[in-house]
């Protein structure tokens, strides 16, 4: 988990220097949590808390900057299903509240490519066989997040936020399709200054 924060620490400044001609309509984010299976309808238990890092960038659909559609791309960590590359695309409303807080819900779709740890088993075409290669799996995300916008800096406003994001895996297996997914993550929105 160290490891994480210190990626994101580190790459924020590569991430605000970067932009030559930065647009207050723009905003890159950068975040870092834990994701976890679980199978709360049939009684299954949480899988262990796996580490995952998502960066993503968006950009205003109206004038009031309340509407967002955003691209994201993640990376977790999974000791049973295998490390995981994601990409999200998602469309989000973030009304402020009393001039600092920024609830926000995001609902969009995206793909999962899975890199399994072993040789092991998934269901195929004809019932279980061995797994070659990543496996690909479409994704259905819906996130909650809480922001703070706190005061314009030098490179531009800088609002950190906490968000839980639940995903429907369809396509895992014929037995658990939609397999759900939650993330808890920690993150931070920079807004460059318009120049």
């Amino acid at each position: 988990m160290y490891r994480y924060l210190g990626i994101l620490f580190s790459v924020l400044p590569l991430l605000l220097s970067a932009q030559t001609q930065p647009r207050s309509s723009t905003q890159w984010e950068l975040a870092v949590g834990t994701h976890t299976y679980a199978l709360p309808g049939v009684g299954g238990d949480w899988a262990r808390f796996n580490p995952e890092v998502f960066a993503g960038w968006g950009t205003s659909m109206n004038s009031r900057q309340t509407l967002q559609l955003k691209l994201r791309m993640g990376f977790s960590r999974g000791r049973y299903q295998g490390d995981a590359l994601q990409m999200q695309a998602t469309v989000g409303f973030y009304p402020v509240l009393g001039h600092h807080w920024v609830p926000g819900i995001e609902l969009g779709a995206g793909y999962q490519w899975s890199f399994y740890p072993d040789q092991g088993w998934s269901y195929g075409v004809e019932g279980w066989e061995n797994r070659r290669g990543p496996r690909g799996v479409k994704q259905v995300p819906l996130q909650f997040s809480l922001g703070y916008r706190g005061t314009k800096g030098r490179w531009g406003q800088v609002e950190p936020f906490v968000a839980y994001q639940l995903q429907a895996l369809l396509g895992y297996s014929p037995d658990l399709s939609p397999l759900p997914v939650s993330n808890a993550l920690i993150g931070l929105r920079i807004s460059p200054t318009k120049n």
